[in-house]
């Protein structure tokens, strides 16, 4: 598995915003042995929705900052929160939505119980040259932190993105493909960015679920760079490859969603006063 500079986000002890209400605690009957309990959560769900906080100085200036969701159930309760490393900004500014990333996923009680990450790749992109592993989008999911549970890799396609998403012992258990036209900007209300989940031995068929990037509003389109995502799975799943899924997401953003504003086709004040 390859490896990524990792500091930790933010102080331990600092309280995660309380804007949601979280979601109970599992009960003792609920509980799967062998797995952190923040990763419990998991087990009762088949849907979560991951709401991007605004960021104030990438509206002023348009240029990538890190990136913080709330994590939420259906009935909006918070579920984790997720952070993205904040360190090296350069690296965010010059290579916008391709630069490497950590995404600390946090539960209730402060704990990280989720880590994301990627390495940075000077040629990915084309998915016709995704077969190759310099040239693919590719992120390992690690719970708890140190323990790698999956991995999700680009795999090589004619047109729409193709995702595989992996075990810890690189059996494949889903697949992401995604729509043949990708709309951002502020005038895409109307599109349906949907990445279709299947089995790993269907491809076209028997979908089980999808990763949905929502219109965030006009504002947030235009001006302050959060997105909005919902991510249905079987609720049957394994604990762990729900969290790789959740990783999928993430990518899906980075891969797609997460430039610079111009490269999103938005905006800043900075561009509007000038």
């Amino acid at each position: 598995m390859a490896k990524v500079n990792i500091e930790q986000p933010r102080d331990s002890n600092q309280p995660i915003p309380q804007m949601f209400l979280w979601m109970p605690s599992p009960g003792l009957a609920d509980l799967s042995p062998g797995l952190p309990l923040g990763l419990q959560y998991l087990a009762q769900l088949d849907t979560l929705m991951a709401i991007q906080e605004p960021s104030v100085m990438q509206t002023i200036t348009g240029l990538s900052s890190a990136q913080r969701f709330h994590i939420l159930n259906q009935q909006g309760q918070l579920v984790f929160y997720a952070v993205e490393n904040e360190s090296d900004t350069c690296h965010r500014w010059c290579c916008g939505a391709n630069r490497a990333f950590v995404i600390h996923v946090f539960d209730q009680m402060n704990q990280e119980i989720i880590r994301i990450s990627r390495e940075f790749k000077c040629c990915v992109g084309c998915c016709w040259c995704a077969s190759g592993s310099c040239c693919a989008h590719e992120a390992f999911i690690e719970s708890p932190p140190g323990v790698h549970i999956g991995t999700v890799r680009q795999t090589r396609s004619f047109w729409r993105g193709h995702l595989s998403l992996t075990d810890a012992g690189g059996n494949e258990h889903l697949r992401v493909i995604g729509p043949c036209c990708i709309c951002q900007g502020v005038f895409c209300c109307c599109c349906e960015n949907k990445f279709t989940i299947y089995g790993a031995e269907n491809n076209g068929d028997g979908e089980l679920g999808a990763i949905y990037k929502e219109y965030a509003g006009f504002v947030n389109q235009a001006f302050t760079g959060a997105e909005k995502y919902t991510i249905k799975f079987p609720a049957s799943l394994p604990i762990q490859m729900k969290a790789v899924a959740l990783g999928a997401l993430f990518l899906v953003n980075f891969m797609y969603f997460a430039g610079n504003a111009e490269q999103k086709g938005g905006s800043s004040l900075l561009s509007l006063l000038g």
